[in-house]
């Protein structure tokens, strides 16, 4: 029964789709009020959210999204996902390909007409510093943290910290001047450059990581792969916190600092 009920509402929400002609114009419009070009954890993202009595209407926008040409390092297509505990509905783009080879060239060939243009030129340098592979050295991990700390929620008066200033377009400037470590033109994936780079500069066995507690070297640095690290400070094996927080002087959770190499010596 619960099967029938879903079927019958997935033609519902055809009909009503077709309702809605999307254009790349309106998009733009309907962005400027109620998208989002955000970095989260260090990694941008697209995002369009309204109430789920919209679906239709985000339905529409995720077919128009859908079925504009994409390049053919750009394999996913977008989603949309329920929040339950709101009753928000929301398309989120976070592939890194998809993001670079069409939202960028897309949005940058439309007429913005409201301030949303400026952080989205902001959130562009993020999409490259992460698709050519400078988000993996020092300097490009930076740059994205300062980006980050300067774009969305972070830019208004209101921010209990204060505004935050942008990057220059010279700082910009610097780190993209140089050669980027990807190369982009064989049409390889962000994903296998980025593991391609991992095997190179540590093999399987991952990068050294020293982990310091409060100043201090904590038991088993410096460790031999990001996994083991990360277990010793009671994360999961897999996960990014150490490759987004490496070499860039931030404290993870006010407590750990993480770097390539020994600051003690």
């Amino acid at each position: 029964m619960n099967k029938g009920r879903k079927v019958i509402d997935e033609i519902r929400l055809a009909k009503l789709t077709k309702n809605y002609s999307i254009n790349p114009y309106w998009l733009l419009g309907f962005v400027e009020g109620e998208g989002t070009f955000g970095i989260k954890n260090l990694s941008p993202y697209f995002q369009i959210a309204q109430h789920n009595r919209s679906a239709a209407l985000l339905e529409a926008v995720k077919l128009f999204l859908s079925t504009l040409s994409l390049k053919k390092t750009s394999k996913s297509s977008p989603s949309v996902f329920l929040n339950k505990a709101t009753n928000v509905l929301s398309i989120v783009i976070s592939n890194i390909d998809v993001l670079y080879d069409y939202i960028v060239p897309f949005f940058l060939e439309l007429p913005f007409q409201t301030r949303k243009f400026v952080y989205f030129q902001l959130w562009v340098v993020a999409v490259k510093l992460h698709k050519l592979g400078y988000f993996y050295e020092t300097a490009g991990r930076n740059l994205l943290i300062a980006i980050a700390s300067s774009i969305n929620d972070n830019r208004y008066s209101t921010n209990p910290k204060g505004p935050v200033t942008p990057p220059t377009l010279e700082e910009i400037a610097k780190v993209l001047s140089v050669e980027p470590p990807f190369n982009i033109k064989n049409g390889d994936s962000h994903h296998k450059l980025s593991r391609q780079l991992t095997l190179e500069k540590g093999g399987r066995r991952g990068f050294t990581v020293y982990v310091y507690k409060k100043g201090v070297q904590i038991e088993g640095s410096p460790f031999s792969t990001y996994g083991s690290a990360n277990r010793a400070i009671g994360i999961q094996s897999n996960s990014r916190t150490i490759s987004r927080n490496i070499d860039t002087g931030k404290l993870y959770k006010n407590t750990y600092l993480f770097t390539s190499t020994n600051k003690t010596v």
